[in-house]
């Protein structure tokens, strides 16, 4: 993975002293993001426009809750192959920014399903114009049916 030397306690450091941020990449930051850095992260409501912690497995969804009832200008969420994570946290994290996603990718996912919820909150992203949910291996085709119940 890319950042092994990076620690969550510098990660949180640039987070709090960098309130303004739009993008964050933290893709293969194994060892730099964890549930308090992702509270930290979730301070930036009012500029975040773009996240990806993709493989950042210290995250849970004590991270994602962070984000519930909170709204984001995300525009793209990169979320791929954080297998500590659940499908009702991933759903509440995506329900943060419906009014503006575009892009989602979360490949690779491995949890015993993704269904209901995930894709419910999925169906209400009327802008979304990029999904990909490549090997995510617990998807079947009930799951896709929420996606033609939600009217925007």
């Amino acid at each position: 993975m890319d950042c092994t030397g990076l620690c969550t306690s510098a990660t949180s450091l640039l987070v709090r002293e960098n309130n303004k941020l739009e993008e964050l990449q933290l893709s293969g930051c194994i060892n730099g993001v964890d549930n308090i850095v992702m509270g930290e992260i979730a301070q930036l409501t009012k500029t975040l426009s773009f996240l990806d912690i993709s493989y950042c497995n210290l995250v849970t969804d004590e991270g994602l809750k962070h984000f519930a009832d909170k709204t984001y200008p995300l525009i793209s969420l990169v979320v791929n192959g954080l297998d500590n994570i659940s499908s009702p946290a991933l759903s509440a994290m995506i329900g943060s920014c419906t009014e503006t996603l575009v892009e989602l990718e979360a490949a690779l996912m491995d949890q015993i399903e993704m269904k209901g919820d995930f894709f419910i909150n999925l169906a209400k992203c009327g802008n979304l114009e990029y999904l990909d949910l490549t090997g995510t291996k617990n998807i079947d085709d009930m799951s896709f049916s929420h996606l033609g119940k939600y009217e925007i």
